[in-house]
């Protein structure tokens, strides 16, 4: 025992808990920000053609609230191809000018604007849809904050990344069904509650030491959010990675409907209890 606090010790910076503290801290102060996950309050799945989005019930895309004309606009898609046209006399912004029409490329950075509102294009596996985010969003207004475990040392542990020769497609299937695609540079090696385990990460977007981790446990549908939690940690050398439990968090899923969250890919379900991070939070079980 005298030698595990030893080792703990050695391996553990002395300011670890405020660490955590701060990292937790942080994450809940980016729950609540004005166009975080908490904000989210719309997705809408586009087919093909022209679809009318607006508060009439009889729109394609409806959008109950008062703040939203009858009809705001339309999407039009064609094949990979997303064009809007805002109804006229309808004032929409993108990247902060007024515009009647416009192309809408994939992702937040070509958001549309009216008033607390924000629309932009999510792609979900193969398929399109017009994500909407609100300002004043109700999931926003009900969050009563984030619930963790308490700090435990012995779950952050170091793990051994076994490379393949060259990164390995991995496939993940996400909440709504869609098959996502990721690269997975190896296999994470580590031992936890006198446990050898593995866990399959991938990389994160365009990065290529930086670690997105899918996982579920024990605690899974119980203590902690059902469909997983995820981790991102980074490749400190070739083969070395740490794993830190108690940063593990909740995906989008767990605090909007309308989230497309992707679910651990095959190998990530631990056989044991990870009692560290983020517990079920109000909005999970909603």
């Amino acid at each position: 025992m005298k030698s595990l606090a030893l080792a703990l010790l050695m391996t553990t910076p002395p300011d670890y808990d405020q660490s955590i503290k701060t990292f937790r801290q942080e994450r809940d102060t980016s729950l609540r920000k004005n166009d975080g996950w908490l904000s989210i309050v719309g997705l809408y799945w586009l087919n093909e053609g022209t679809q009318r989005l607006g508060r009439a019930e009889n729109r394609e895309m409806v959008l109950s609230d008062p703040e939203i004309p009858e009809t705001l606009g339309s999407f039009t898609k064609t094949a990979n191809t997303v064009h809007f046209e805002s109804t006229k006399g309808i004032d929409v912004l993108q990247y902060g000018k007024k515009i009647s029409k416009a192309t809408m490329p994939v992702g937040p950075d070509h958001q549309l604007v009216f008033g607390n509102f924000s629309f932009f294009i999510h792609q979900s596996g193969e398929r399109y849809a017009v994500r909407v985010k609100n300002k004043n969003s109700p999931f926003l207004k009900a969050f009563n904050g984030l619930q963790f475990f308490s700090v435990d040392q012995h779950m952050r542990v170091n793990a051994t990344l076994r490379r393949h020769p060259k990164p390995q497609p991995v496939e993940m299937t996400n909440v709504f069904g869609d098959v996502e695609q990721y690269q997975s540079p190896g296999i994470l090696e580590f031992n936890i509650l006198r446990k050898k385990l593995s866990l399959v990460p991938v990389l994160v977007s365009g990065e290529t030491k930086k670690l997105f981790i899918v996982f579920r446990d024990e605690t899974s549908g119980k203590e902690t959010y059902g469909a997983a939690r995820f981790l991102y940690t980074d490749i400190e050398n070739d083969q070395r990675v740490t794993l830190d439990f108690n940063k593990a968090q909740n995906p989008p899923c767990a605090f909007s409907h309308f989230t497309t969250c992707p679910l651990p890919p095959p190998g990530n379900h631990l056989p044991v209890a990870i009692r560290a991070g983020e517990k079920n939070s109000t909005l999970t079980n909603q």
